[in-house]
């Protein structure tokens, strides 16, 4: 308290405190008008315990006018119970959903959330990667994972007094990772209400996950909106307007361990011809028709070539 306030010398403070539903009061004296907090030890508290606090000012003429009351705990320990039930699945080959049995709020202190540690079979658990929900939910999704791995995962609770014990140790292993190829052979027709599209199947490797369908993203001059498109097959047919001039097309694999590379394509409507976004060192001889485009495509990274009578071609070195 400011010098201003004090009204003389010996100035300290007073105060009153007791465990909640207690009857008796206990006093402390803090002199020292810089003083700012109160130490009170005693073995046989517990973790988290209120206490009713109420302070007032004192100098050598007496004392001054008591504050309210207020609620105050003694220090948080650690949880004490484990989060049980943990179950964790590889749901592509960098992810894992991790699930558990909440731990109920103890006397220790209030639960935050809890931290989920993960590390590759044959590694030391000193070596975990760990991730912390925000909340008390009960799951998380683990993300930034090794594909086709196995992993060690267990679960704890926390507190702002640190974490409790770990549940025990449960297994996930991720997916093998998706084709490293785009679909091949882009090739189109337009009507006079849709567009119908169809491309080369990927066929994954032996150490890759299986293809299970494809998505495109579709896009035209009309609606810069891109809107998704899923099918199981290696074609699909959209409705579009009979004025889009042009649209830009996305096409990936996709299945268990996520989803692929994918091939770009920009799509004329007059002439069937198409800017590749990736750039194909094969060149496809198709003869093609009004309204209709063939192309190789390749990982979209690359940079376009010119175009010419809807085929794409090498520039001249």
């Amino acid at each position: 308290m400011s010098r201003e306030y004090q009204n003389g010398d010996g100035f300290g403070y007073l105060l009153s405190f007791r465990r909640q539903g207690s009857t008796s009061w206990q006093t402390a004296r803090v002199p020292g008008a810089d003083a700012q907090y109160f130490v009170y030890s005693n073995d046989s508290i517990q973790p988290y315990t209120p206490f009713e606090v109420k302070i007032r000012s004192y100098n050598r003429r007496g004392d001054g006018p008591e504050s309210l009351t207020a609620l105050v705990y003694s220090a948080e320990e650690e949880p004490r119970v484990a989060p049980t039930k943990v179950w964790a699945k590889g749901i592509s080959s960098s992810e894992m959903n991790v699930t558990w049995e909440p731990v109920r709020q103890d006397t220790n202190g209030i639960l935050l959330g809890y931290e989920i540690r993960y590390w590759k079979a044959g590694d030391k658990e000193a070596a975990a990667d760990r991730v912390r929900t925000a909340g008390l939910d009960s799951n998380a999704r683990v993300t930034g994972l090794h594909p086709n791995t196995k992993y060690h995962v267990t679960v704890r609770a926390y507190n702002r007094a640190g974490t409790g014990p770990a549940s025990p140790p449960t297994n996930a292993t991720t997916m093998k990772p998706p084709p490293r190829r785009p679909p091949g052979n882009i090739s189109w027709t337009f009507s006079s209400s849709s567009l119908s599209i169809k491309w080369d199947a990927v066929v994954p490797f032996q150490n890759e996950s299986a293809v299970t369908g494809y998505k495109m993203l579709y896009q035209n001059d009309l609606h810069p909106t891109p809107t998704l498109h899923l099918t199981g097959k290696n074609w699909i047919e959209i409705p579009v307007p009979e004025d889009i001039g042009h649209a830009l097309v996305q096409i990936r694999t996709t299945g268990p361990g996520g989803d692929g590379i994918p091939a770009e394509v920009h799509i004329v409507r007059n002439g069937g011809a198409a800017s590749p976004l990736s750039c194909p060192p094969e060149v496809s001889d198709s003869t093609q028709t009004p309204g209709e485009g063939i192309m190789s495509t390749h990982p979209s990274h690359l940079q376009p070539r010119p175009q010419e009578n809807g085929k794409a071609r090498q520039e001249p070195k």
